[in-house]
C-alpha cells in the first residue's frame, strides 16, 4: 500500500524534531558537536520564496520549513576521541554508523541563492547532452536546477562525493530528490524520492549517514528510475530517538538492539510503490520542449569548415558541415528518403538513420550500395558511424526540435 497525503500532512514534523532535539541532548553517551534549528517559516517568507521561483510549492514540501526553517545538527558517540572541528570528528565515526549530521537549509538559502556550484551547470552548455533520469532532461537545465537540500557528508575543505540534489521545477510543485554521485558526475542512477520523504526519513533515523547511502543508492548506470513512493506507516516502526541512540551506543539488549537495527534496515530497503505522476506533477515526462519543427534549416544546428583535425575521419570529403548541437533524442525527421539519390542530396547536411539504432551526424558520404557515413564532432569527441539505406527503417534530414 503506497504511502497517502494523509500520512505525510498528519507527520508532525516539529514534534518529530523537537524529540530528536530532545533526545540528543538527553543522551550521556552522546555529544552534539553543532545544533541549530530554524525558527518556522513565515508566510511572508514562504511568499517570497515563491516568488523568487515562479510558483506555488505544494504545502506538504512547506510543512517542515514551517516547523523549522533549516536544521543542522551534528552528533557523535563521547566513547570515542575528540577533535576540534564538528566535521571532522563526525567523519571520524561515520563508517562505525555512530554519528549523524543533517544539513538542511532555510527556504531562503535553498531558493533566492540561486544553483548550487556543485552540480557542475558549468559543466556542459544548453543542448550539448541529456540526462535519462525523470523523463529525460537537457542535462545543462537539469544541473541548473538543483539545489543543494541536504550535504551530509561534506569534508571540511572539499564538496561530497554524494549530494543530495532537490529538482527546482513548475513541473515538480511537490519537488523531488535525487541523488547525485561521483561529485555529481552521475545524475541518473538512484531512484528519485519526494523531499518530503526524504526529509521525514532523515528526522526519523537521526541523520544516520547509511540510511540515507542505502536508500538513495546507485540503482543503475543513466536510469530512468520511478520515483519511489514509500508504503504506508514506513516510518512508524522506527524507535523512539532515545531508543535508536541506545541502541547506536550499545545500551540495550541484544534483542532490542536488533529490533531496531531490522527497522533502520527496512526504511533503507523496502520497496516503494513506484509511479510516473500525481495530482501535483510528472515525474515521468520530458520536460516541454515546445515540440515544433524549425521552418529554419540551420536551427539547432552549426555550420563550420572542416577542421584539419578531422582529417582522418573526412578523408574524400570537401566542403562545409552542417553539425547538430543536440543529441539525438531532441532531433525528428524531415522529409523521409528511401532512395540513393535522395540519401546523396543530403551530404554535407545533418541527417538521422532510423534504424537498429537511431543515429544523428552530419552526412559526409554515401557509397555505391547506399551505405551513409555520419560524423559528429564537440568537446572532447569526434568520431564516425555508419547506416545501411536498405536497413533503416527511415532516413532524412535531422531538424531540430525547438
Amino acid at each position: 500500500m503506497a504511502q497517502t497525503d494523509e500520512d505525510t500532512m498528519s507527520w508532525n514534523w516539529k514534534q518529530r524534531i523537537d524529540d530528536m532535539m530532545a533526545a540528543l541532548e538527553a543522551s550521556d553517551a552522546t555529544v552534539v558537536r553543532h545544533a541549530e534549528v530554524g525558527a518556522p517559516a513565515t508566510d511572508d517568507e514562504i511568499r517570497e520564496a515563491e516568488a523568487a521561483i515562479g510558483f506555488a510549492l505544494d504545502p506538504r514540501f512547506l510543512a517542515f520549513f514551517r516547523a523549522a526553517n533549516g536544521l543542522r545538527v551534528i552528533w557523535v558517540s563521547k566513547y570515542f576521541d575528540s577533535v576540534d572541528d564538528p566535521a571532522a570528528h563526525f567523519h571520524l565515526q561515520r563508517e562505525m554508523a555512530c554519528a549523524g549530521r543533517i544539513n538542511i537549509p532555510s527556504l531562503q538559502e535553498l531558493f533566492l541563492k540561486g544553483p548550487g556550484y556543485l552540480f557542475g551547470p558549468d559543466m556542459c552548455g544548453p543542448k550539448e547532452s541529456s540526462r535519462a533520469c525523470l523523463g529525460g532532461w537537457d542535462e545543462h537545465a537539469l544541473r541548473s536546477s538543483l539545489r543543494n537540500l541536504d550535504d551530509f557528508l561534506q569534508v571540511p575543505g572539499d564538496s561530497s562525493y554524494n549530494l543530495l540534489g532537490l529538482v527546482l521545477s513548475e513541473r515538480y510543485p511537490d519537488p523531488p530528490v535525487i541523488m547525485t554521485g561521483d561529485y555529481a558526475a552521475a545524475l541518473d542512477d538512484c531512484h528519485p524520492m519526494l523531499a518530503r520523504d526524504y526529509l521525514a526519513m532523515v528526522i526519523a533515523t537521526l541523520g544516520l549517514p547509511y540510511v540515507r547511502l542505502e536508500r538513495l543508492k546507485n540503482r543503475g548506470f543513466a536510469g530512468n528510475h520511478d520515483l519511489f513512493v514509500p508504503p504506508a506507516g514506513w516510518l512508524d516502526a522506527v524507535p523512539s530517538a532515545a531508543a535508536v541512540l541506545g541502541t547506536i551506543h550499545d545500551e540495550v539488549s541484544l534483542e532490542e538492539n536488533k529490533a531496531t537495527h531490522a527497522a533502520l534496515q527496512n526504511v533503507a530497503q523496502v520497496e516503494g510503490t513506484p509511479v510516473a505522476t500525481t495530482p501535483y506533477a510528472s515525474y515521468h515526462e520530458a520536460p516541454a520542449r515546445n515540440v515544433t519543427l524549425s521552418d529554419d534549416p540551420l536551427a539547432g544546428m552549426r555550420v563550420s569548415e572542416p577542421d584539419p583535425d578531422w582529417g582522418d575521419y573526412l578523408e574524400g570529403y570537401a566542403g562545409p558541415l552542417t553539425m547538430p548541437l543536440y543529441d539525438e533524442t531532441h532531433y525528428d525527421i524531415k522529409e523521409p528518403i528511401s532512395d540513393l539519390a535522395g540519401l546523396r542530396a543530403l551530404v554535407g547536411q545533418p541527417v538521422k538513420a532510423q534504424g537498429f539504432m537511431d543515429s544523428v551526424g552530419c552526412l559526409v558520404a554515401v557509397d555505391d550500395d547506399g551505405v551513409g557515413t555520419l560524423f559528429s564532432a564537440g568537446d572532447g569527441f569526434m568520431g564516425t558511424s555508419s547506416f545501411a539505406l536498405e536497413d533503416a527503417k527511415r532516413v532524412g534530414r535531422a531538424w531540430y526540435l525547438a
